[in-house]
C-alpha cells in the first residue's frame, strides 16, 4: 500500500512539473514574439532599436562583482539618456526601467518612444506605474498643452498607461509636432 502512494506521489510531482514548465515556456515565448513587435516596427520605419533595460534582471544579468568593487553604478545609461526629467511620470518610485526603445527622426524632429516603468515607494507615495511615452526634441512648445503630454527641457512628450503601442506611435509623433508650431 505505501509502495502505491509513493507512486502517486511521485507520478503527481511529475504532473507538476513538466506542467509548470509547459507554462513557463509558454510566457516566455509569447514575452519574446510581443516584445518583437518593437524591433520590427523599427526595422520597418528605417528607426533604430534598444531594449535597453527590457530584458528580465537586465541590471544582474550584466552586473559584476568587478563593477561593485570599482564603485561603479549599475544603473542602466537609457535611464540618463531617455528619463532624466522632473515632470510625471519621471522622477518617482524605485527600480525605474526604460524599455524597448525605438528612436529616430520624424519631421525633422529627433523621437524616442518607449516604455517606461517603475514601482512604488512610500518614501515618496508613488504606487508605481508603467507607460508608453513618445517623445520629440524641440526648443519650443505651445503654452497650453493636451493632458497627460508635457515639455520639460527641449522636451516634449505624452505618455499614456500601459506599455508602448507600436500603433499609437506615429499618430503621437504627427500630434507632438503640430504641438511644437504656431
Amino acid at each position: 500500500m505505501m509502495m502505491m502512494w509513493t507512486s502517486i506521489f511521485i507520478g503527481f510531482m511529475l504532473v507538476v512539473a513538466v506542467g509548470t514548465g509547459v507554462i513557463v515556456y509558454v510566457a516566455v515565448t509569447r514575452a519574446q514574439r510581443s516584445n518583437g513587435v518593437y524591433e520590427q516596427y523599427a526595422r520597418n520605419h528605417g528607426y533604430a532599436f534598444d531594449r535597453a533595460m527590457g530584458l528580465s534582471h537586465y541590471r544582474e544579468a550584466n552586473w559584476s562583482t568587478e563593477h561593485a568593487a570599482a564603485g561603479l553604478t549599475n544603473e542602466n545609461p537609457a535611464l540618463n539618456t531617455y528619463a532624466d526629467f522632473a515632470s510625471f511620470p519621471f522622477g518617482r518610485g524605485a527600480d525605474r526601467r526604460v524599455e524597448f526603445v525605438i528612436s529616430g527622426e520624424y519631421d525633422g524632429h529627433q523621437f524616442a518612444a518607449f516604455t517606461y516603468r517603475f514601482t512604488g515607494t512610500t518614501v515618496d507615495g508613488s504606487h508605481g506605474g508603467i507607460f508608453g511615452l513618445v517623445m520629440i526634441k524641440t526648443n519650443e512648445a505651445r503654452e497650453t498643452l493636451p493632458p497627460d503630454t508635457v515639455f520639460e527641457g527641449d522636451w516634449l512628450w505624452h505618455y499614456a498607461t500601459g506599455n508602448l503601442v507600436v500603433a499609437q506611435i506615429e499618430p503621437t509623433l504627427q500630434t507632438l509636432v503640430g504641438l511644437t508650431e504656431e
